[in-house]
């Protein structure tokens, strides 16, 4: 857990979103999640056990859809993706373990070790993307 962040501009950001319509929220937020993903998912592939076939490779952060969230105004989720095989439930076998095969943890580390650099860059690519969406409201 990261104690200090010195992120600076956080409480502004939220102070402009609150004023944004709900989807122009939710678009800027969504593609700064992204963005924000990025470091987290990369040190994730990292860290899955190769002889876990394609997952790493099949390890990924996408824009979580409206219809699966309940109060969130954005969000991105970070798993594995259906390979032809079907096999992106072996993932959280490898994170947890099971009574037969001891866990392996790869996302929780991940998400440890890039914590810090995944707030910073999700408030620049807020402010970033708000930014172009503004000047495209002003054209």
């Amino acid at each position: 857990m990261v104690d200090k962040l010195g992120v600076e501009g956080l409480s502004e950001l939220e102070k402009v979103m609150e004023q944004l319509p709900a989807s122009l929220n939710r678009k800027v937020l969504n593609a700064a999640l992204k963005k924000a993903a990025a470091p987290i998912v990369k040190a994730a592939r990292k860290r899955i056990p190769r002889d876990s076939g394609d997952s790493a490779r099949n390890f990924k952060a996408r824009v979580t859809p409206k219809s699966q969230m309940q109060w969130e105004r954005a969000g991105v989720t970070i798993s594995g993706t259906k390979d032809k095989k079907g096999r992106d439930y072996i993932l959280r076998f490898i994170e947890f373990g099971t009574e037969k095969m001891g866990a392996r943890p790869f996302f929780r580390p991940a998400i440890d070790s890039k914590q810090s650099e995944a707030i910073n860059i999700f408030a620049k690519a807020a402010w970033e993307k708000l930014e172009k969406e503004a000047n495209k409201l002003g054209k």
